[in-house]
């Protein structure tokens, strides 16, 4: 939740809820240094969880009844947060529609976000839903493999190729031991074409 909002000498600020836990990503990386992976019945939980929360968002309608037509856009760990209660939370909603994407010159955070990205997100197409749930896929092959979907030491340009042509592993092959529905599901969401992909992020949670 944000509370208040406002401009300190020149400087603004938002003051938000504080979730007590860590950020999804954090989670992973104190996993892999205690060899203790998020089991796979856990990390199916908070990508439900997650897709709840896009559904939310993606039907939401304005006073006037029309579609506020809400994408996350920038789906990814560090914007999922998990309290010590165990609650989840998906943050930073349209955050990454701000952001110009110059090839040339990413920073290490847009590269970092480059990897959770669509195919048509990075085309510059007009976005859906659709995006959103790739993204998520994106998320959940990495907690379920303990593999990054695209090589995260990838120069920017070889990165941007992966990326435009949804050019992965898959699933099957870096997680052998996880049951076939699993991967079909994930392999699903992660389509090239957002029409091979679940219809809604409803879809999606029913899934899970």
């Amino acid at each position: 939740h944000i509370y208040d909002f406002g401009s300190v000498d020149g400087s603004a600020y938002l003051a938000m809820e504080l979730v007590d836990g860590f950020d999804l990503r954090t989670l992973m990386e104190l996993g892999a240094e205690r060899d203790a992976p998020l089991p796979p019945a856990l990390a199916l939980m908070i990508a439900a969880d997650c897709a709840r929360a896009l559904d939310y968002a993606h039907r939401r309608q304005g006073p006037d009844g029309q579609d506020l037509r809400i994408i996350h856009r920038d789906v990814s760990p560090q914007n999922v947060l998990i309290s010590m209660e165990g609650e989840v939370k998906l943050t930073d909603f349209g955050l990454a529609k701000a952001l110009s994407l110059d090839t040339g010159s990413l920073s290490g955070m847009l590269k970092g976000k480059l990897a959770y990205m669509s195919p048509e997100q990075i085309k510059g197409e007009t976005l859906d839903g659709r995006t959103d749930i790739f993204a998520l896929g994106a998320v959940l092959y990495e907690l379920l493999s303990a593999t990054r979907l695209y090589p995260p030491d990838a120069p920017v340009a070889a990165l941007v190729a992966r990326v435009t042509n949804a050019n992965f592993a898959p699933l099957t092959t870096v997680a052998p031991h996880l049951p076939p529905a699993v991967c079909a599901l994930v392999g699903r969401c992660l389509a090239p074409m957002r029409g091979q992909r679940w219809d809604s992020a409803a879809a999606l949670e029913k899934a899970l």
